[in-house]
C-alpha cells in the first residue's frame, strides 16, 4: 500500500492551522460558557500575534462588551462580557487602524453580512451610549443606515439569519 504523506512544510502548516482552529475553537467556548476573562487574555495574545486578524477583534470585542441573544424561552438577553462597552465599540469599530472595521474585509452591501456588521456596530454603539454620553448619537446612525432602504424587508428576506437579526433590531430600540 502506497500513503501519500504531505511533505515536511506542507505537515508543519496544517499542524499550525489545527492548532489556530483549537484556539479559536476553545475561545469560542469560553465566550459561550461566560468565561470572559480567559477567553480576553487568549485574544489579547492571538491579537499580537497577528494583528491584521478581523475576527480576533470581533471576539474581542465579545469579550469586553458582550452580546445580545434571545433565550431558551424566546426572552431578551443582555450577555455583558467583561463590562467595558466603550472598549468593546473602540475594538469593534472606533479606532480607524486598530479596530476590527480597519482590518475587515469589504463587505457587499445589504449582503446578510453586511447587516450583522451594521447590527453589531449598532450593538456595540448603543452600550458605550450608556457608560459614555459622547457615543449617544452613535447608534441611531447605524440603526437608521441598516433601516434606510427598505425599513429592513431585505434583511428578512434572508430567511431565518435575516428574521433573527430582525428580531435583535426591533428588540433594542
Amino acid at each position: 500500500m502506497i500513503r501519500c504523506l504531505p511533505s515536511r512544510p506542507v505537515a508543519v502548516v496544517l499542524l499550525f492551522a489545527l492548532a489556530l482552529s483549537a484556539c479559536q475553537t476553545s475561545v469560542s467556548s469560553l465566550l459561550a460558557e461566560q468565561r470572559f476573562q480567559e477567553a480576553y487574555d487568549r485574544l489579547v495574545l492571538a491579537e499580537k500575534e497577528n494583528p491584521m486578524d478581523w475576527q480576533v477583534k470581533r471576539q474581542l470585542a465579545y469579550a469586553l462588551g458582550g452580546w445580545f441573544e434571545f433565550s431558551e424561552a424566546g426572552r431578551p438577553t443582555v450577555v455583558a462580557g467583561l463590562g467595558r462597552p466603550v472598549e468593546a465599540y473602540r475594538k469593534y469599530y472606533g479606532a480607524p487602524v486598530h479596530s476590527m472595521r480597519a482590518t475587515r474585509p469589504v463587505i457587499e452591501k445589504f449582503s446578510l453580512e453586511w447587516y450583522r456588521y451594521m447590527w453589531e456596530c449598532y450593538w456595540f454603539s448603543k452600550r458605550a451610549s450608556r457608560a459614555d454620553p459622547k457615543y449617544e448619537n452613535i447608534a441611531p446612525k447605524f440603526f437608521r443606515l441598516a433601516r434606510s432602504t427598505d425599513d429592513f424587508a431585505h434583511l428578512r428576506a434572508f430567511g431565518d439569519a435575516g428574521e433573527e437579526l430582525y428580531r435583535y433590531s426591533q428588540a433594542n430600540r
